[in-house]
């Protein structure tokens, strides 16, 4: 989402340390939940969420309401990113479900990605992780472009995603 990096970088506070978080939570066979939720933070606050349920966008910071009243299309592209967002959690959900043999049960893929910004050094970083079960799985080591297994059952998952460059 563009307009959250653009709103990282020209909404700075006094903090030197600022920060993109991105929550997404995708489950199968857990009636209990939402097959996906997405939940967005700047600075540690909560900015915006989507989910299967609801199926509509959340923006809650009051300078995000502000921008998408002014920026209708913006509106549309976050609302449309939402639904591809489902379809492609539910895609890798399955996908690491045929990598384990699950053909049933209930299952919970998380991932927890963004970027970290010093004002006063310029550093950046960036992260990108999953768990599913509740166990790590993968990470990106965005420097060095691969992925790295966290445990024994996310091997075939690292593999697959590895070469398949439009994970």
């Amino acid at each position: 989402m563009n307009f959250f990096a653009l709103l990282f970088l020209c909404n700075s506070v006094t903090a030197a340390k600022h920060s993109l978080e991105y929550f997404c939570t995708a489950a199968s066979g857990v009636k209990e939940f939402p097959e996906f939720v997405g939940v967005a933070t700047v600075d540690k606050d909560f900015v915006g969420s989507c989910s299967m349920i609801i199926h509509r966008k959340e923006p809650k910071h009051t300078v995000i309401k502000k921008f998408f009243e002014e920026n209708s299309k913006e509106m549309r592209m976050y609302f449309l990113e939402c639904q591809d967002n489902e379809r492609f959690y539910a895609s890798v959900i399955d996908g690491i479900k045929k990598h384990l043999n699950q053909k049933t049960g209930k299952h919970v893929l998380q991932q927890h990605s963004g970027c970290e910004w010093d004002d006063e050094t310029g550093e950046t970083k960036s992260f990108n992780r999953y768990a599913y079960d509740g166990e790590d799985f993968p990470k990106l080591d965005l420097l060095k472009h691969e992925w790295t297994a966290l445990t024994e059952k996310a091997l075939a998952t690292k593999l697959t995603w590895e070469n398949n460059k439009v994970v």
